[in-house]
């Protein structure tokens, strides 16, 4: 009895609407909804505070403090840029109602991806055979552009001296394009040679790929003197 005069006397939170499924949008688009919640108690019901399951997700919340009978507006707004594919975000809404602190709300659909490039690497491993120690070799990195927009090659990383680039950069290809890296190889010393390749490009998904450039370097064999044949003159 105590119990159900404290709940009467106090602030009561109610909803009508707790999760909304919204249409596919394009990617960069903010998706904003109105849920509502009002106080069907007897005094001022509080809105401490609203959280989100995702720094892309924010509140806006018309009052903090609602007189019996007041409303709410809570706004719910996700930010899609960057999170592409189906998604289901919540917020969880902090009340004084003792009987029923946490309100959630839930909101979810699909995020149309923005168009993008797409680097295809057909060979991921390159291997250079045996070359002489002294000599030099060219080796190309064949790629494909798959996606719909523009390709470019931005950067190209490797540690070995041994190695270096003779494409100019940035490398531009078209949709549905084909290019290739070219490098200039020179065997420096004997021994295993084995560099990493790091390629740098606009496909937002993948913006950095491999590839594993190895070679055996071998010295350079010397002819030896042929032997004179003994015997007198």
């Amino acid at each position: 009895m105590l119990l159900s005069l404290l709940i009467a006397l106090s602030g009561v939170v109610a909803y009508t609407e707790s999760v909304v499924v919204l249409d596919t949008v394009a990617e960069g688009v903010d998706l904003r909804h109105t849920f509502r919640l009002w106080n069907i108690g007897q005094d001022t019901l509080w809105i401490l505070k609203a959280e989100a399951d995702c720094g892309c997700t924010v509140a806006e919340i018309s009052d903090s403090s609602l007189a019996p009978g007041e409303t709410a507006r809570v706004v719910m707004v996700f930010h899609t840029e960057n999170f592409p594919g189906p998604f289901v975000r919540h917020l969880w809404v902090h009340t004084s109602d003792s009987a029923r602190p946490v309100v959630t709300f839930r909101m979810q659909g699909y995020v149309r991806a923005r168009p993008s490039p797409v680097l295809y690497l057909p060979k991921r491993w390159i291997r250079a055979g045996r070359l002489p120690v002294g000599e030099e070799q060219t080796l190309s990195v064949a790629l494909e552009n798959r996606g719909v927009r523009d390709l470019v090659i931005r950067n190209v990383s490797f540690k070995d001296s041994a190695l270096s680039l003779v494409t100019s950069l940035p490398l531009r290809v078209p949709p549905g394009g084909r290019d290739s890296l070219v490098f200039r190889l020179k065997a420096r010393r004997k021994g295993l040679f084995q560099a990493l390749v790091e390629i740098h490009s606009n496909d937002r998904y993948r913006p950095v790929q491999f590839v594993n450039i190895q070679a055996r370097f071998y010295p350079e064999e010397k002819t030896n003197p042929s032997s004179k044949q003994g015997g007198s003159p």
